[in-house]
């Protein structure tokens, strides 16, 4: 049976470096059996619906990108001071990460005696894929923080 056939019949889909990704674990069988004769390993790897590696990797590069501009304009300061500070990638993560919390997943809790905490908004729980309308989007979240920054530097940052 040809591999296309397979993945229009069966939940699964063979990336060009030769992963495996499946929604059924028996979707995989069959395809399991294509292979010519040898030994291979085979390791499962749940797929969680948070942001990838890739996405993690991609949104802090922007950090630093977008530090290493700021840093060049001196344009953070020290409160108290007034002194020009040295920007690092968690510092823009947690100022863009308060600019646009309203992207962002959180939580809200109440004491027993009734007191209402917000609990931090985290980019770590975005979604990488739809999975229902009130999700909050790893997509939405990047495309907001390109554009302030695009806005913020008229710049296009090297990521």
């Amino acid at each position: 049976m040809q591999e296309k056939e397979m993945r229009n019949r069966l939940a699964f889909e063979v990336s060009a470096t030769g992963e495996v990704r499946f929604d059924d674990a028996k979707s995989v069988k069959p395809y399991l059996a294509t292979l010519p004769a040898g030994s291979y390993y085979l390791h499962p790897k749940k797929l969680t619906p948070y942001r990838s590696i890739e996405q993690n990797s991609l949104i802090w590069r922007t950090y630093a990108a977008f530090a290493d501009h700021i840093n060049k304009t001196g344009d953070f300061r020290d409160y108290e001071t007034g002194a020009p500070i040295r920007v690092t990638s968690e510092i823009i993560h947690l100022w863009l990460k308060k600019k646009f919390s309203h992207l962002l997943p959180s939580k809200s809790i109440i004491t027993p005696d009734g007191e209402l905490i917000e609990m931090d908004v985290t980019t770590t729980k975005l979604h990488r894929f739809d999975i229902g309308e009130n999700a909050k989007h790893f997509s939405d979240y990047y495309e907001a923080v390109l554009q302030f920054i695009g806005e913020q530097t008229n710049y296009s940052l090297n990521i």
